[in-house]
C-alpha cells in the first residue's frame, strides 16, 4: 500500500513515483504542480529540489517513498530572519 504524496505545501516537493523513480515538483498554493525534473535517485532529485528552492526563495518538501514528508527545509525570506537569531 502507498499512500499518495501530500503536495498541499506551496513550494519544491521530491517525490517518488512507482515505475519512474524520483521526481522534483513545483506545487502551487492553490492545487497545480509544474514538473521540474526527474532522477533516478533520491540523493540526485534531493540535490536538484534545493537547488531549486533556493533559486525561487521556496519551501523544500523532501518525501518518502510512502509519501509523507520526511524533512523540510525553508530558502524563503523567513529562512534569513531566522538564521541570524
Amino acid at each position: 500500500y502507498r499512500m499518495k504524496p501530500n503536495l498541499r505545501g506551496a513550494g519544491i516537493h521530491v517525490i517518488h513515483r512507482l515505475f519512474y523513480g524520483w521526481e522534483v515538483l513545483n506545487a502551487k498554493g492553490g492545487g497545480g504542480t509544474i514538473y521540474l525534473s526527474g532522477h533516478a535517485k533520491k540523493t540526485f532529485a534531493v540535490k536538484d529540489g534545493r537547488l531549486k528552492a533556493r533559486e525561487k526563495k521556496l519551501e523544500l518538501y523532501i518525501h518518502g517513498k510512502d509519501g509523507k514528508i520526511q524533512s523540510r527545509d525553508s530558502y524563503g525570506k523567513e529562512s534569513k530572519k531566522k538564521d541570524k537569531r
